[in-house]
């Protein structure tokens, strides 16, 4: 059984909330999920105080994340610079040119 960890879109038209689930990899995105470890809106709100800064809002079980993390749960692309920012994930390290 692969266990990914994924975006699922929910909310409005135009208006897009993503679910941050962790599922079965053979099932499809609209299929009941392992669980739930949090949202992320993709939409940027101004950050009060500073008119030129956006602001995404993110809610994530951290525990849960690393937890499935540990098990072997392989991350999505986005996933994985999300949860990079975070510091869940290790940055890559730059590849090394052998000669």
């Amino acid at each position: 059984m692969g266990v990914r960890i994924r975006l699922v879109r929910m909310g409005l038209k135009r208006n897009p909330i993503y679910n941050i689930t962790v599922s079965d990899n053979k099932r499809g995105l609209n299929k009941k999920p392992i669980e739930v470890i949090g949202t992320y809106d993709a939409h940027s709100k101004p950050l009060p105080g500073a008119p030129n800064k956006k602001l995404k809002e993110v809610h994530l079980d951290f525990e849960r994340a690393r937890y499935w993390l540990g098990v072997g749960a392989q991350p999505s692309d986005t996933i994985c610079s999300l949860f990079r920012k975070f510091g869940i994930m290790p940055k890559p390290s730059p590849p090394t040119h052998k000669k």
